[in-house]
């Protein structure tokens, strides 16, 4: 297992999170976020009125409907909160830079002034904590090859929550991470 991870899992100064959005890169905006504190409680969990709408397949995709967000906080409204929420922590997503990014889009969308987050926190991906964990590789990028949280949670043998909901993928990145960290087996130790 990565020390890194164990060592974050072990400090208990992080926070789990997860953001759905209207699309992958800009323009797009956050739809949904959830942060869990060290003990997997939660600290937010929240859609997010979006300021342009949500695309059919995003609607299709986390089962987010215009009408479910009409009457939540926008990001603005709730922006200061997140910041407080993981400043001085450290920020543990599965997909670090998609999160972090989706933050500024946000912004942006919502002509804020861009805010650097990876100077309050410190961002770690369990994905590519994973990778190793997960043990496949990947020849064609000379690296260990990222699992789909999904399927990470299956192989482990895990429950799988809402998939597709900031909250679901929240709680199953603290499963995840909290099987990694404390004794679950490591695959490549047992073959």
């Amino acid at each position: 297992m990565n020390d890194r991870m164990i060592e974050i899992w072990n400090s208990k100064n992080f926070v789990v999170l997860d953001t759905e959005t209207t699309g992958l890169k800009a323009p797009c905006e956050i739809i949904d976020i959830a942060i869990l504190n060290a003990d997997g409680q939660t600290i937010l969990s929240s859609l997010v009125k979006p300021r342009r709408g949500i695309p059919e397949f995003i609607q299709g995709l986390t089962g987010i409907r215009p009408e479910d967000s009409a009457s939540s906080s926008t990001w603005p409204a709730i922006r200061e909160f997140v910041i407080n929420a993981i400043k001085g922590k450290v920020v543990l997503t599965y997909n670090a830079t998609f999160d972090r990014q989706m933050f500024h889009c946000s912004d942006d969308t919502w002509e804020l002034s861009r805010y650097e987050y990876k100077h309050i926190s410190t961002w770690e991906c369990a994905m590519t904590a994973y990778a190793p964990y997960h043990g496949h590789w990947n020849p064609q990028y000379n690296d260990w090859r990222w699992a789909k949280l999904t399927d990470a949670m299956a192989e482990q043998k895990l429950e799988i929550f809402d998939a597709h909901r900031a909250y679901g993928d929240a709680l199953m990145t603290w499963k995840l991470l909290e099987h990694m960290c404390t004794g679950g087996a490591d695959k490549r130790d047992t073959q």
